[in-house]
């Protein structure tokens, strides 16, 4: 089937010109090939990195999935008291694999679901306690 053909139904539909707007919603987010590797990269959900998978590498030997455990997880820049029932609590370096997400993100730290997508975010460490709180609800 042609392009031409497949796009048919919504001209008949749309017209030839499609309604204020409709272009700005139906944006897709497609890096060209021809795009240099280092520009900037499009992010699909904004500046946040909830609904985001937490990056897998092999920062030192060990498969960062394997750090992370297999129930939620706080992944942070900065030091955290562990408590005895809240998440499990690995602290990165800003230079690691996942320190440079965050930091790409401006977070100091996300927690992680166990099917290892990120479910909340906290930008400064005031807001460790809101963000633990998330875990309750999740």
């Amino acid at each position: 089937m042609s392009v031409t053909r497949a796009m048919a139904p919504g001209r008949l539909l749309l017209g030839d010109t499609p309604p204020a707007g409709l272009a700005a919603r139906s944006t897709v987010w497609i890096r060209p090939s021809a795009a240099p590797a280092s520009g900037p990269r499009p992010r699909p959900f904004g500046t946040s990195p909830v609904g985001l998978p937490c990056p897998q590498s092999r920062d030192g030997g060990v498969w960062f999935d394997d750090t992370l455990g297999g129930g939620f997880a706080l992944v942070t820049l900065d030091p955290v008291p562990r408590g005895p029932d809240g998440p499990r609590v690995v602290e990165v370096a800003p230079s690691s694999t996942c320190g440079r997400w965050l930091v790409r993100y401006r977070a100091r730290a996300v927690l992680v679901r166990p099917d290892r997508v990120v479910c909340g975010v906290a930008r400064s460490t005031a807001a460790l306690p809101r963000l633990l709180a998330v875990r309750g609800r999740a």
